[in-house]
């Protein structure tokens, strides 16, 4: 679904840091938000977080660098870290093109699945308001 002119796909969950997180099977990716990106302006590099790290919900899982910003990108799950977008080395494009598909960062293996979905935006209803009061806040 389109909100305010990002688009944010209902069937993901969503940090309120920006960060989404698509259940696959018995694994998470986890990318950001165009919103995120459009906030961060040109971005210069993306270091996500060893394969093998553990992550906690919250947590730093990967570390942003733009024009605007550099800092950690907080994490949605909680988990192992099993994979790791080898794409992004050295080209940040994938993640600012197509955040939702080429642009992933990592992928996990998660610790505690279920508990941590609850506390994540899910559904148009709940993305809607979150979405409209976060752009309206940092762009109004």
């Amino acid at each position: 679904m389109e909100i305010e002119g990002f688009l944010f796909p209902s069937e993901l969950y969503y940090h309120p840091d920006h960060t989404w997180a698509k259940v696959e099977d018995n694994n998470v990716r986890v990318g950001i938000t165009p919103y995120a990106v459009h906030l961060a302006g040109e971005i210069r590099a993306i270091t996500p977080r060893p394969v093998g790290k553990k992550v906690m919900h919250g947590g730093p899982i990967a570390t942003l660098e733009s024009n605007k910003w550099v800092g950690p990108l907080r994490n949605p799950i909680s988990g192992l870290i099993v994979e790791s977008n080898s794409a992004l080395a050295g080209d940040s494009s994938p993640l600012v093109n197509d955040p939702y598909g080429e642009g992933w960062i990592c992928v996990l293996e998660p610790l505690s699945l279920q508990e941590d979905l609850k506390m994540l935006f899910h559904g148009e209803e709940a993305l809607s308001e979150w979405i409209t009061m976060e752009i309206r806040g940092k762009d109004g």
